[in-house]
């Protein structure tokens, strides 16, 4: 079975089983059942320290429930409930919540709790099904801590030649509570907008797309609550140990592709993180994967990478010139439509003065890390 990367996310997304068009409700689900384990240094890996020295299900496993109702040829509204795993324990939210209007064949309106439109797989981010790996490359996907907003956004489609085009313009806000570097951190984005470009072709896409807010962060850092106070506060203290800034302006902007022809099927991401300020470090990130298509079985290999590229500081310690490297080998078995079975070992090596600068989790004065990560993955549509 072939993941067509301009049919099947759309189609699971907007009524997989169910043609919403012609039914006034549709409900879909999807999910990974999985478990992961890091080998080679006792800390925690991931945006949120998922991945821990032991089998855990948290780090890969989640599962969602979409539904929509079509009031009539124009209007519809969607909603989608996620339960996913984080650190220790799973949280239960609702992701989406949005209405739509048709206002044209062309143009789509669309209001309520949506997701950013950050990377080229955004839109499908949490539907493992529908790409190779058991998660997307972190260095590129970690780089972006905030998933959704609330405000609106404009879909406009188009024809040139033999390609479709679709514009996207949206407008926002959002306050999240996430974890960034085994610290609980509340970041406020105001002010947020973005627009993207996509150029959809037989054997893929190509997506190019920008997002900027003003951001405030608001840190606690648990992991390191051990060391004397004030010894790691940075910004304006709020607490014995924290990180704030108010009034930073950021943006992220990506440019990726998807490929599939006959048996091969490539995929590949850049992005470019800014903040002003010295505390909060710009990142380069990139990946590229590569894969054959034997009959059901699609083995493939992944290149990631991530670097600091400003002087950034936190307390005084330079975290310049910092990166992060990975090598992904991985497998997907198709069992039937809807059922894939999956597996990857990944390669990590983060170098630079400390560990800030890659997606491990450190106490007092890092260090350089090199790790395995294991995994195995059963991925699912219905």
């Amino acid at each position: 079975m072939r993941m067509q990367g301009k049919r099947l996310p759309v189609a699971l997304l907007l009524g997989l089983c169910c043609g919403a068009a012609q039914a006034e409700f549709s409900l879909n689900g999807f999910g990974t059942l999985g478990v992961a384990e890091v080998h080679g240094d006792e800390r925690r890996y991931g945006l949120s320290g998922e991945y821990v020295d032991e089998l855990r299900t948290e780090p890969v496993s989640r599962a969602g429930l979409q539904g929509r109702y079509q009031f009539n040829d124009s209007f519809s509204a969607t909603g989608q409930l996620l339960v996913r795993g984080e650190r220790s324990r799973y949280d239960t939210d609702v992701e989406w919540a949005y209405l739509s209007y048709q206002a044209t064949d062309s143009l789509e309106l669309r209001a309520g709790r949506l997701r950013l439109p950050a990377f080229l797989l955004s839109e499908s981010l949490d539907v493992g099904y529908t790409y190779p790996w058991i998660r997307p490359p972190a260095e590129v996907y970690s780089q972006m801590p905030i998933s959704r907003y609330i405000g609106g956004d404009l879909l406009y489609n188009t024809a040139a030649g033999d390609y479709d085009m679709t514009f996207q313009l949206m407008l926002g806000q959002t306050d999240s509570d996430v974890f960034m570097g085994g610290a609980e951190t509340e970041m406020q984005a105001r002010d947020m907008w973005g627009a993207s470009v996509t150029l959809q072709y037989d054997y893929g896409r190509v997506r190019l797309g920008h997002v900027a807010a003003n951001i405030d962060v608001d840190t606690n850092f648990q992991a390191i609550a051990e060391m004397p106070p004030g010894s790691f506060v940075v910004g304006n203290a709020r607490d014995d140990f924290g990180l704030v800034l108010e009034g930073l302006d950021g943006s992220f902007t990506s440019l990726g592709y998807s490929y599939e022809r006959e048996n091969w099927v490539s995929y590949g991401e850049v992005a470019v993180r800014k903040v002003d300020g010295l505390d909060f470090p710009d990142t380069r990130s990139a990946f590229l994967t590569l894969g054959y298509r034997v009959d059901n079985w699609l083995p493939h290999l992944t290149w990631g990478w991530s670097e600091v590229t400003d002087d950034a500081q936190v307390n005084g310690v330079s975290i310049k010139e910092g990166e992060q490297t990975s090598w992904t080998l991985g497998v997907r078995y198709d069992v039937q439509p809807g059922l894939a079975v999956k597996a990857e070992y990944q390669v990590i090596d983060a170098d630079g003065p400390n560990g800030y600068s890659s997606l491990f989790e450190t106490a007092g004065f890092p260090r350089n890390v090199d790790a395995e990560i294991v995994s195995f993955a059963v991925d699912f549509v219905f």
